[in-house]
Formats: C-alpha cells, structure tokens, sequence
C-alpha cells in the first residue's frame, strides 16, 4: 500500500484496481481497471466524477452490456480482447502455497510459471489458472467479431494481455482484424494456430458461460 500511496502523488496515471486506490489519489485523473465493479451506468458516474478517464470493463460482461454503457460513457472505454480472463484476486496467494512457501517469503515463484500455473479438474482437464494472488481463465479471451460493432458503439480501447505467445503477431491479427483487411473467422483460425493447445475462448461475450466458444459473427 506504501508503494501504491507513494505512486499516486507522483504524477503517474495510476490503474486503479480497487476504490482504495481511488481514495488515495484525491481526484486525480486515473484509468479504472477492469476489477472495479462497473456493472451500470450510476458506476460510470461514480468513477468519472472522481477522475476517470478511462473505464476499463470487467471481463465478465456481455457484448450487448458493454456496448450500452460504452454509449453512455462519457470519457474513454476499455474492453479485454485478447488474454486470459482475470476472475479474481485473493489475499492468500496459491501460487507460493502451491510450491510450499509462504505469501511474505515467496520468492517470486510466480517467475516459474510465465504463462501461469494450471488449477486442473480432478478428471486431469484444464479448468483454471492461477498467476500469484490472481486466478485466471485457462482459454486465451478472443474478441475479434466483436471489434467492429463495439467500436461504433463507443468502445475507445481494446486490450490485449500479454501470454507466452507471439504477442506481435497477435497484435498485428488484432489490428488487421479492425481494420477490415482480415475478416474475423480468418483471423480466429490464424489466432487458434498460434496460441495452440491453449483454446480460445468467447462465453462471457456471448452472455454464455465464460470457458465456452463460439466463434463466428458478433451478437450485438
């Protein structure tokens, strides 16, 4: 916290990930990151009356829920397109317990696993990961029917999450992909080849359950 507090009065744009961290920085512009509840329009408020300028969305909504609050967004909005889904974060972190060390004495086992450390179902199938504190989505998040429609709708920014692949191809897949110069189920195909056996994943876009994929056109 000493830290977070020391970079807030520095003049750095803090991501803000908690309303702590909004607390702290007494109304100073700020991106509200995706871990921030934003769920509504009165949320949207909330967070640009005290300095927003940038919402981030959290990765579990719909296309349809992000663009109607991307049309009401008055500053900047972000959504995930490509990257493991972050779904939540603990106090306890699993990764050192996982490698029989404490959270205070861990020493960065995290650097370990790049890619993150698989959370396996009893049966051996992959179900989750998890990154330190943080667990995340086991499929690689990939928007790409989405770019267009959620871009007309007001949609500022998309991010892409860094994974041990070829992120400079997966960008370039990205940019072509809203551009127009790729249409999206080449792009998804040349994506699936790339990040493989990783699979790509699309059910928290599709209002559907989050691991699940569908692929195809966009469902505004």
């Amino acid at each position: 916290m000493e830290e977070i507090r020391a970079r807030c009065g520095d003049g750095t744009t803090i991501e803000a990930n908690d309303v702590a961290t909004i607390n702290l920085l007494h109304g100073a512009p700020f991106v509200s990151g995706p871990f921030i509840n934003t769920f509504n329009e009165a949320t949207i408020d909330f967070l640009v009356a005290r300095g927003a300028t940038r919402i981030g969305l959290p990765v579990e909504l719909s296309a349809a829920a992000i663009a109607t609050l991307a049309r009401h967004n008055p500053v900047e909005t972000e959504a995930l397109a490509f990257g493991r889904q972050g779904l939540s974060l603990s106090m306890r972190c699993y990764h050192a317990r996982a490698y029989g060390l404490h959270k205070d004495s861990c020493q960065f086992v995290c650097g370990l696993d790049p890619d993150g450390l698989a959370a396996d179902q009893l049966d051996g199938k992959p179900l989750l990961v998890v990154n330190g504190t943080q667990t995340l989505s086991h499929g690689y998040a990939a928007a790409f029917a989405d770019l267009a429609p959620l871009a007309t709708a007001g949609v500022t920014h998309f991010r892409l999450s860094p994974q041990t692949t070829d992120m400079v191809e997966v960008a370039a897949l990205f940019r072509a992909a809203l551009d127009g110069r790729v249409a999206p189920a080449e792009a998804e195909a040349k994506l699936a080849a790339l990040i493989a056996p990783t699979p790509l994943i699309d059910g928290y876009m599709r209002g559907r359950a989050g691991m699940s994929f569908s692929g195809g056109a966009a469902r505004l």
